[in-house]
């Protein structure tokens, strides 16, 4: 029960660190602070606060970079691999054709 409650409390910890490295956190002690950040922009006109707005439209880009650019090398891989299968299945026939017309030649040999 205790490493059940520890690896979620740990699943959480990283859930949260991982949104916690998407943000800016703005903290004044003035009398006006503006706080601009690629997602929000925020005024905050009182003493001592604290504001966090998150960054995801430069991580979903980022993201969706990510994805584009896996699936092209997935998909030239699979593109390879089938080449390779091919290249391997015609050589296969060619060596079974050589072995048949061989084959042939022999018996051809043998009835005389």
């Amino acid at each position: 029960m205790r490493f059940l409650f520890a690896l979620v409390f740990g699943v959480l910890l990283c859930l949260h660190l991982g949104q916690a490295s998407n943000s800016t956190t703005t903290t004044t002690d003035s009398s006006a602070t503006t706080t601009t950040d690629s997602s929000a922009t925020t005024t905050t006109t009182a003493s001592s606060t604290t504001t966090t707005t998150s960054s995801s439209s430069s991580s979903s880009s980022a993201a969706a970079k990510r994805r584009r650019r896996e699936r092209r090398r997935r998909l030239a891989r699979e593109r390879r691999r089938r080449q390779e299968r091919k290249q391997r299945q015609e050589k296969r026939q060619r060596k079974m054709k050589k072995l048949l017309a061989r084959q042939r030649r022999l018996i051809n040999q043998l009835r005389g």
